[in-house]
């Protein structure tokens, strides 16, 4: 019942700063995320060499700021990439693993990343923003490899491009999307000037719900929009207990390890073996002299 067991640290930021940001990402979805980061990478990226393939490159990176989850990447992602692919030829293990890997790299893309990344700020003491900011390079050069990896298979294997009829206009995808950057932005702009996460994603969040209710129409769009917002509450509380559960599983081992004496002892068997069986690597440099 001590802070050494069950409810630890890792347990604790479950409870804390993961749970505002799976609401935040929830949100996003069920207001129109999903298609819209699919539109706007279609827009990008359709008309290139193996478009279908690096359209779900992007997407899956769109997707990644607002979720850090990459089976959720693939939930969303894939039932639009994926057929889209096999329908212009793609071979289906190719359009699945294309997928896969791309949400893969959704866990290291900020401002939400996975679980690693906020239970890592709260053992190292860093602030989430300098956490995310060392993550964006990493991301970065993932998606570009990625993405690399796709344009050299289409051009070996003549992969298709997008249709021009089903890649829809950038003018008219951009305005759509205001309602997603703009939370997104507000989240890493409190981050950099100093408020807590809980606080930052609690902003966003308000600042994504009333945008949405701001761009209905009349009342019954608007209605449908409540509902939405009472369904992205549901999904972000069924994440929350999931990622918890997870969390407590692992703060058990973590109490086990600590309390048992076992990361001390390992950490002393690594150090007598390294300086034991390879001593002569850190005598003095005046002992060869």
């Amino acid at each position: 019942m001590s802070t050494a067991g069950i409810w630890g640290t890792v347990t604790g930021v479950s409870a804390t700063i993961m749970s505002g940001f799976l609401i935040f990402g929830s949100v996003l979805y069920y207001t129109g995320g999903g298609e819209i980061f699919v539109d706007l990478a279609k827009a990008i990226a359709g008309r290139s060499y193996g478009g279908p393939a690096k359209v779900s490159c992007l997407s899956s990176a769109l997707f990644g700021t607002i979720s850090g989850s990459a089976v959720a990447n693939v939930v969303v992602d894939g039932v639009f990439n994926i057929p889209l692919m096999k329908k212009l030829g793609y071979k289906p293990e190719f359009a699945a693993a294309v997928e896969a890997t791309a949400s893969t790299g959704g866990q290291i893309m900020p401002p939400v990343m996975g679980a690693g990344a906020f239970i890592m700020a709260e053992f190292l003491g860093l602030p989430y923003i300098k956490i995310a900011l060392a993550a964006a390079i990493p991301a970065v050069l993932y998606y570009l490899g990625v993405a690399s990896s796709v344009h050299f298979e289409a051009r070996k294997s003549n992969l298709k491009r997008l249709p021009k009829e089903e890649i829809p206009s950038l003018k008219q995808t951009l305005p759509k999307s205001a309602c997603l950057f703009v939370p997104v932005t507000i989240l890493i702009y409190l981050l950099i000037v100093g408020h807590d996460p809980t606080t930052s994603v609690l902003w966003a969040t308000a600042a994504s719900v009333a945008l949405y209710f701001a761009t209905a129409r009349n009342l019954i769009i608007l209605k449908g929009r409540g509902w939405n917002i009472v369904l992205a509450l549901e999904a972000g509380g069924k994440s929350i207990v999931l990622i918890a559960s997870l969390c407590a599983c692992a703060q058990i081992v973590i109490g086990m390890v600590n309390l048992s004496g076992l990361g001390i002892k390992l950490t002393e068997m690594i150090l007598v073996s390294v300086w034991g069986s390879n001593s002569w690597r850190f005598s003095s440099p005046w002992s060869y002299a």
